[in-house]
């Protein structure tokens, strides 16, 4: 790192220091003085009962984000819309006819079609392929449960996705999903990401899984599921704003949260939290000098397929260049020390390891990169990604996408300490240089997915985004 090169004025890499330090002590006196994360948090959550995507909630929290962007002082603050499909949640009911009768309590997944099936109920495990082959000569129309997760021997992630199209191709006529965390509580998601045959699929609790798991264990089971819900076009938008840089203001460090939620409640920690720590970061950044610029992003509609993210992409391509690191804050504010993960960049982990040295509770490292969030598009387009992970995510994870992910589960302390810890962060990332990475092309994009095993992943969830998947996929983790 060349301090010349840096900071105008500045000689050699104590200068640089010193400026550094100095902006560390203003970000922390603002911090300590002044924060804001909880009430931008807050507000989110209390504007209205929820922000799904294409809701009256999603679009005021829209016009809320872009007014305290520009109150803050930053600038270029503009709000852009995109069409979606919409789809609004109507009755759902699971009645258990035979052994015994009773009535359960399911929640329809987000973009699930409107039902009324009945027939015999089988268990497929986790929903693997390998559980559903195991079911013989299924009868087709008959109703399917599988358990949320995936079973340790598969050495992979396995997304609610890639359950509801292999339920779809076995034949099944409804799909129900298990949570595993006790609780009472249905954990919804996206009915799925890519264009498929898909049945109508709906969420149980544990104890309501464990229930129809038990019954089926002793024999013939039947039950009918009834759901009616709407879908309608309708229209998202992403927030963005920035900071200008001081030395290279063509070039960026983009942060994103995604700041709409699921319908069924406030989604404080999935990702009102996450928001706000950006939000209070900018506020923080405003007050020292950047190298880079810094442009943020609260990314509409992710909770419905990643469609807010999909929109940037394609709506700033020709800036995708010009964008050096992306950063993705889904679920961030959460107790414990965080590490910024890169998406499989061995030579940026190599480049940032001492600028990131200072900044107390964050590591650094390089891991297999996630698909199921923001960062996803800007990592097929090739631009270098990472996520905020790392701290004690089962205090809160555990109540993401449920009716439990409320305002209370979110702390005023965590959420200001987060929002310093990625000020600081990124402040000192904005003047490193030379800048190790460009942007991948698309065929070392391919290679990238094949080397860290994700091809299987995204074939088998109808995401590959290269073709048919041909490559061979390695199974491990690069952290």
């Amino acid at each position: 790192m060349t301090a010349d090169a840096i900071i105008p004025g500045a000689v050699g890499a104590d200068a640089l220091m010193r400026d550094l330090n100095d902006s560390d002590r203003r970000l922390i006196t603002e911090s300590l003085g002044a924060g804001q994360a909880w009430e931008y948090a807050a507000a989110l959550c209390n504007g209205s009962k929820h922000r799904f995507a294409g809701s009256t909630g999603e679009a005021a929290a829209a016009r809320y984000l872009a007014l305290t962007l520009g109150e803050i002082g930053l600038s270029r603050v503009a709000r852009e819309a995109f069409q979606i499909q919409g789809w609004q949640r109507g009755v759902a009911r699971l009645d258990v006819l035979a052994p015994e009768p009773r009535r359960l309590h399911p929640l329809a997944l987000a973009g699930a079609a409107s039902a009324d099936v009945e027939g015999e109920l089988s268990d497929a495990g986790y929903g693997t392929e390998e559980e559903f082959v195991a079911l013989g000569e299924m009868e087709r129309g008959r109703l399917v449960l599988v358990r949320n997760g995936w079973p340790a021997w598969l050495k992979r992630p396995m997304h609610r996705g890639e359950k509801t199209i292999r339920a779809g191709r076995y034949g099944a006529s409804a799909l129900l999903i298990m949570n595993m965390e006790p609780g009472l509580l249905p954990l919804v998601g996206t009915h799925g990401f890519a264009e498929a045959v898909r049945p109508p699929t709906a969420a149980v609790s544990y104890e309501e899984g464990w229930l129809l798991a038990t019954a089926v264990e002793r024999g013939t089971t039947r039950v009918r599921l009834n759901m009616q819900n709407l879908s309608r076009p309708a229209s998202s938008q992403n927030v963005m704003a920035e900071l200008s840089g001081q030395a290279w203001p063509d070039h960026y460090l983009l942060l994103g949260a995604h700041y709409d939620s699921h319908d069924i409640a406030a989604g404080a920690v999935d990702d009102a939290g996450g928001v706000a720590v950006m939000v209070e970061a900018m506020r923080l950044l405003s007050h020292v000098g950047l190298g880079r610029s810094v442009r943020v992003v609260a990314f509409g509609a992710e909770e419905v397929g990643l469609l807010g993210s999909e929109a940037y992409v394609t709506q700033h391509a020709a800036e995708l260049d010009g964008i050096d690191l992306m950063i993705n804050l889904d679920c961030a504010g959460g107790p414990g020390a965080k590490e910024i993960a890169l998406d499989d960049w061995p030579e940026l982990w190599t480049a940032l390891r001492a600028p990131l040295a200072g900044v107390p509770d964050m590591g650094l490292i390089n891991w297999t990169p996630s698909v199921h969030s923001d960062h996803y598009p800007f990592m097929i387009a090739g631009v270098p990604t990472a996520e905020l992970t790392g701290g004690q995510p089962y205090v809160l994870g555990r109540f993401t996408h449920t009716a439990a992910d409320t305002l209370d589960k979110l702390n005023r302390l965590d959420l200001q300490a987060e929002a310093l810890r990625v000020a600081r962060t990124v402040a000192h990332l904005s003047w490193v240089t030379p800048w190790p990475v460009r942007r991948r092309t698309p065929d070392q994009v391919r290679a990238m997915l094949a080397r860290v095993g994700l091809v299987d992943q995204l074939a088998q969830e109808g995401r590959y985004p290269f073709g048919r998947a041909q490559e061979g996929s390695a199974p491990g983790n690069t952290r």
